[in-house]
């Protein structure tokens, strides 16, 4: 045998020792028997609370999707608004558009018939001041008056 042998035989016969041992086994068990009820506990008390935190969750869930299709479904009606009114806006433009182009036109040909006149107006005008200027100027002619404060 020996030397730590010897020690751990001597120190086991010991009386002190062995009712040492005895009482640490005896907190041993007492501690594990605790320990099994206290994990008992905790983990009935850990699945209430986990099924409560569980229950709430699927209540969020709930109510988050519920604001969700909400939303989408004012988002999808804002849009369709939109799309109306832009399709109305197109309809409308192209409209003064037409109205805008027949007015263009019709302005257009008032403008034009104006202007036609005046042109032909002026050209005889430069026509007649030529043939003016072609005739050689007329003698004046000595009026009544003329000819008696003279004599």
């Amino acid at each position: 045998m020996t030397l730590t042998q010897k020690i751990i035989q001597n120190l086991s016969r010991n009386k002190n020792v062995q009712s040492f041992l005895a009482d640490f086994d005896k907190v041993s068990t007492e501690l594990k028997g605790k320990s099994k009820q206290l994990n008992q506990l905790w983990t009935s008390e850990k699945h209430k609370t986990v099924k409560q935190a569980y229950a709430q969750y699927q209540k969020m869930v709930k109510s988050i999707s519920k604001a969700q299709m909400e939303l989408d479904r004012e988002v999808s009606k804002a849009i369709s608004l939109i799309v109306r009114s832009a399709d109305d806006v197109e309809k409308n433009l192209s409209a003064y558009k037409k109205k805008a182009v027949a007015q263009k036109a019709k302005i257009e040909k008032a403008l034009s018939k104006k202007n036609s006149p005046r042109k032909s107006a002026h050209a005889a005008k430069k026509q007649a001041t030529t043939r003016k200027a072609a005739r050689k100027p007329a003698a004046k002619k000595n009026l009544g008056r003329a000819s008696a404060t003279r004599a």
